[in-house]
Formats: structure tokens, sequence, C-alpha cells
């Protein structure tokens, strides 16, 4: 089978972790891979490092020109929300635009069994609608629409043509791929899809086993102080990410249970919004106890695996939980917000639930993971076995469902 796979992102995150292990644990070697990604991408740095491990995957640029694409390009000029606002109007124009570069670039590439279109939120990336769009065009007969995160409800003024797409792909692609059920209620509640009028599939985030940590960063060699508790939360920096609620709920801990614990923040962010925690625990005089570590390349299980406690705010949705997983699967504690697809598998016989945007519950549950740690590292194991039941076939799942399609 010939595969292409449009990908289009700015920034790094879980949508090229799970590319990255969909290509690493593709079950027949013998299936071919084009992938096609737009210029810029942040996530690729991640998918050429390992390269070499792909005989079968072939890399091609595409210049974007879709609307938020533009937006990103032009924002350095136009710094004005307002100066940019104009453009809002031009996203029909944008759109058939890339449906006709993407096409060209998929006749280039010459002919596929397959097109397998990775976006994130819906509809986020216009590209990827395009793309399923243009697979049609060229005669594609298998065209496969992911979607990662939450679908957003039709945005005003431009509401009637993105129900044209919405129609559009659901008479352009052959089915949908949500990594969880909370994704695929959105995009049943919110956008014109019905069961009836395409095929809406969940298959799970996939989560490869962990690397030697040894091999590659250790995190308590970066620190101020070797001492203490590791609790880290990793990810992309965004206020919907709940870094603020979780410095918020260390300030709220008894000083003998502060002391005891070291908050890691790693990954990447707008800088405003980092500066922004920063004078945030200063103001709180806690900022001996947290160290901002940025963005650390590589296995990212191997630098869970390090902590003592991962912990996942998040204010309002997460289509599926990629670090969760990744925690779960080398036994590392988890404490999470009941959000999106995060209680479908996780629970307490397995970590940690709290209510969303609430410090206080955090607070008590890092009260509790301090003066009881080995209930909570006693259902590691559990956790463990579960969330590789639920991700281990993630790949065979896919393969089975492109060769099942008509």
């Amino acid at each position: 089978m010939r595969i292409a796979i449009y990908w289009e992102q700015d920034e790094w995150g879980g949508v090229d972790t799970h590319l990255l292990t969909l290509l690493q644990t593709w079950p027949n070697p013998n299936d071919e891979f084009v992938l096609f990604y737009n210029k810029g991408n942040s996530g690729l740095v991640r998918i050429q490092e390992s390269l070499h491990q792909f005989e079968n995957v072939e890399l091609f640029e595409v210049i974007s020109y879709s609307y938020n694409e533009v937006i990103s390009r032009v924002s350095s000029i136009l710094k004005s929300r307002w100066q940019r606002a104009p453009l809002y109007f031009f996203q029909p124009l944008l759109y058939l635009f890339m449906i006709s570069r993407l096409s060209k670039a998929f006749r280039k590439a010459e002919q596929f069994d397959l097109l397998f279109s990775n976006n994130g939120a819906y509809p986020a990336a216009w590209g990827c609608q395009s793309a399923i769009r243009a697979g049609a065009k060229v005669g594609i007969k298998k065209r496969v629409l992911m979607v990662h995160h939450e679908a957003t409800k039709s945005r005003k003024f431009m509401g009637w043509f993105e129900r044209l797409v919405d129609n559009m792909i659901i008479r352009d692609a052959s089915a949908i791929i949500c990594p969880s059920r909370a994704t695929k209620k959105t995009l049943l509640q919110r956008r014109a899809f019905t069961e009836e009028n395409i095929p809406i599939h969940v298959i799970h985030n996939g989560v490869g086993q962990s690397e030697d940590f040894d091999k590659g960063i250790i995190i308590r060699e970066r620190l101020k102080s070797n001492t203490g508790l590791l609790v880290g939360i990793v990810g992309r920096i965004q206020s919907y990410k709940g870094h603020e609620d979780l410095i918020l709920a260390l300030s709220r801990l008894s000083e003998e249970h502060r002391k005891i614990i070291h908050l890691v923040v790693i990954g990447k962010g707008e800088e405003s919004e980092i500066d922004r925690l920063k004078a945030l625990s200063d103001s709180l005089d806690i900022s001996e106890q947290i160290s901002f570590l940025g963005y650390i390349p590589g296995d990212s299980k191997a630098l869970i695996k390090q902590l003592d406690l991962l912990v996942v705010a998040t204010r309002s949705f997460e289509g599926f939980g990629l670090t969760l997983a990744e925690a779960m699967i080398v036994k590392t504690p988890v404490l999470a917000t009941r959000v999106g697809a995060i209680p479908e598998f996780v629970d307490d016989s397995v970590g940690t639930l709290v209510n969303p945007s609430s410090p206080k519950d955090l607070a008590l549950a890092l009260t509790d993971f301090v003066e009881n740690r080995e209930k909570w590292f006693e259902r590691c194991e559990l956790a463990q076995k579960r969330i590789d039941t639920i991700s281990s076939n993630m790949a065979k799942n896919y393969q089975e469902l492109f060769k099942a399609m008509h």
C-alpha cells in the first residue's frame, strides 16, 4: 500500500508524537509513505531525527496557503489583530487555492492508494481539509481525516463557509478517525457530522516503550538542588494547560510539604506566558521550588520516567492526554484534571483526577501524594497494564481499517 500523509502544523506537540509512533510501529515494512508537510513545520525536526529508522518514508515539502498558515506568516508584519482582520474574509479563496496546490503536489508524487490527512483540532489546520478535497480531485480512492483535538462551533460571519467545508468532508472523506470518544462527541455535537452521513472511528493513540533515560538528559543535573520529590508538567506552555493552577496549588501547601516538592516545567511556549508564570512564582515566594527547563529533545517517556509524579492540569479539553499515557507506560504516578478524554482511561484505580481550574483540589491531591506515596506508586502496575491494553495495537488498528475501506 502506498500512503500519502498530509500534515500541517506550526508547533511541535501531540500530533507529531502520534505520527512518529504510527510510523515506528507500522506492521508492514513493505508499505510506502510520502509525508507532505508545510514549510516551517516545527514538529518536522522530531521526524527527521528518526528518519534513519524508516526506509519506506519520503518527505515532500509544501508551501501552505491555508488561512492559519497565512496568518502565521504575516503576523510579524501585520502585528495588530485589526490589521489582520480583513484576511478572515479571504478564507474561501485561500481554501480553493490550497486545493489546487495540493492537487498538483499529489499528482507530482505519483499514485497513492490512500490519503491520511493528519489534523489537530477541527477545523484548525484548513490545509488538512483542503487535502481531502484535493485527494478526491486527483482520484485517491481512500481518504481519511484524522482529528486529534476537539471540534469548535462554526464562527460568526463565516459559518456558511464552514458548513460548506463540513459537507465537502462528508462527501469526499471515506472516514474520520479520532483518538477518543470525547473528540468524536464534539464532532457530532458541534459540526454537521452524524453517525449516518460519515463513519467516525475511535482509535486510541499508541505509546511506544521508553528508551533508557541514561542515554539522554538527567533532569536532576539541571536543577538548583537534587533534593525533594520531582513533580513535573510536560508539554506546551499555554494558559489552557493549567500551569498557573499548579503553581498556585504549590503555594497552598504547608511549608513542610512545599519544601519536599520541586516542580519542573518541561516545554516551551510564548515568552510572555512563561514570564508571567515566573513572575507569579516570584510573587508567591516559591520560585526556589520551581524550575523552567524549556523544551528538552529526545524521548519524552525517558524524561517522564525520572519524575516522581506527572501532573496534567488542563483547564478545558484533552483530545487524548498523551503525556498521561506515557507516564502510565513507564510507571510514573499521575494526577490529572477531569477533562476531555482523560476519564476514558484514568480513574481512581490508576491515578487521581481532580476538577479543572481548581488550585485547591490540586493542592489537596499533592498533599495526599506527599503523605501517602506508597498508595500512589502501588497503582502504577495496573496503570501500565491498562494503557498497554488501550494503546498497544494502534498501528495495527489503523492498518486493518485502511485495508477494510472500499
